[in-house]
């Protein structure tokens, strides 16, 4: 059918308007499939995801019992027994690791207070005194402003400065 459609449009030169829609639904059609190849995909990703978080969580059970039937000493076995070692070296780092982290959530410990010094002993020198300003601030007599350095009148209320 489509043949005899292209036939029909070499032979007038023009595109009939069912063509055109023939080629949109098929169009529409190649669409929809990729969609639903992509839906189908995705859905099938997250089964598998499921699925593996599923299995992870059997396996941790499964070595949970594991290590109570080798601590009863009822499972014997080498490559377990190494496992096992591990798991009781990484379960001291954790706890380590956890007593560590809670001292740090402590608030840090106040210095210890200072010793009374007793009688008659020599007293204890004076903090240091801060280092003299540069040049002193000035201020206005009349308003009381700091004035600027090198000033002759005051910027808050016009007075002169006096030297």
């Amino acid at each position: 059918m489509l043949a005899a459609r292209e036939r029909a449009v070499r032979a007038t030169g023009r595109v009939r308007p069912m063509d055109l829609f023939d080629k949109a639904r098929e169009a529409f059609a190649q669409v929809t499939a990729e969609v639903s190849r992509g839906t189908e995909y995705l859905s099938l990703q997250t089964q598998m995801g499921n699925v593996s978080a599923e299995l992870e969580r059997q396996l941790v059970e499964v070595g949970k019992r594991a290590r109570e039937l080798a601590a009863q000493g009822v499972l014997k076995d080498a490559t377990l027994d190494t496992l096992l070692r591990r798991c009781d070296e990484l379960d001291a780092q954790l706890m380590d690791l956890r007593q560590k982290a809670q001292e740090a959530q402590r608030p840090p410990t106040p210095p210890p207070p200072a010793v009374p010094q007793p009688p008659g002993a020599p007293a204890a020198p004076p903090p240091p005194a801060p280092p003299p300003a540069a040049e002193s601030a000035r201020t206005c007599t009349a308003c009381g402003a700091e004035l600027a350095a090198g000033a002759k009148f005051c910027g808050q209320c016009g007075a002169k400065v006096e030297s």
